[in-house]
């Protein structure tokens, strides 16, 4: 088996583990600190996943190793979609930041060359998404997002409610839009995210367990989340019911789009 047939195995499942890891057997005569950070990443999606934490400093290390290879990792035929940013998960660039106005022309592209899984999109307005949900029957690379982050952007309940069916994604950010509870309620009637297993939002909503500290930055409690509560009374969906946190789980902050 290439480089090129290993690639486009990942590719053809950008969610599995296995064709990451069989690319990095295959590279690791010609790119050995690809093959580490593949490997080194993987594991520590699936440790982070069950709940084991690392080293600070092999943590460090990982990244700082992955940022000294990112900018080698960019396929030439999508260098100039990655101008607003991009991470490399799993030893591959599969989360990409883009305007929303941008993503119609852009996204064949990026799922032909990357094994996309998350979206950070910019420039969104509820017009801007309700015009993406208009053309979605012609862009079925959303179909396998697992992340979609909207952090920041004013979409308020309108542009929530103007999202496309995402049939698997798992996981979305909605820190900073102006959604407000009734929002939060529509998403949770919707039948369009059968998927979602968490939602981020402000705190103020009360969604999310929030941890208090003491002076010296130590967990010593997790406020309640009585939005959740009362949604989840209502509806049957997995980010209504995250069960009991543990002070003392760093899983409380909320998990990564990779670890849901």
């Amino acid at each position: 088996m290439t480089l090129a047939d290993a690639h486009a195995r990942i590719l053809a499942d950008p969610h599995g583990d296995a064709p990451r890891l069989a690319y990095a057997d295959l590279v690791e005569a010609t790119v050995p600190e690809h093959a580490w950070l593949i490997r080194e990443q993987v594991q520590y999606v699936r440790d982070r996943a069950a709940g084991v934490d690392w080293p600070p400093r092999r943590t460090t290390t990982m990244y700082s190793r992955s940022r000294k290879l990112m900018w080698r990792l960019v396929p030439d035929g999508v260098r100039d979609l990655l101008n607003d940013g991009f991470e490399v998960r799993r030893g591959f660039i599969e989360s990409v930041t883009l305007p929303v106005a941008a993503l119609p022309a852009a996204l064949s592209r990026l799922v032909a060359a990357l094994p996309l899984r998350r979206l950070r999109l910019t420039r969104a307005t509820p017009a801007a998404l309700i015009g993406l949900a208009g053309v979605a029957d012609l862009l079925p690379g959303l179909g396998q997002l697992r992340g979609l982050s909207l952090e920041h952007e004013p979409i308020g309940d309108a542009g929530l409610a103007g999202l496309p069916p995402l049939p698997q994604l798992r996981w979305l950010d909605l820190t900073g839009t102006d959604v407000t509870a009734a929002g939060l309620e529509a998403l949770a009637a919707s039948p369009h995210f059968p998927a979602l297993r968490f939602v981020r939002a402000d705190r103020e909503l009360g969604l999310n367990p929030e941890p208090a500290y003491d002076w010296d930055g130590t967990p010593v409690w997790v406020d309640e989340a009585p939005l959740a509560a009362v949604l989840g009374a209502r509806y049957d969906r997995p980010w209504l019911h995250r069960g009991t946190v543990d002070v003392r789980d760093a899983g409380y902050v909320g998990p990564n789009y990779d670890e849901v």
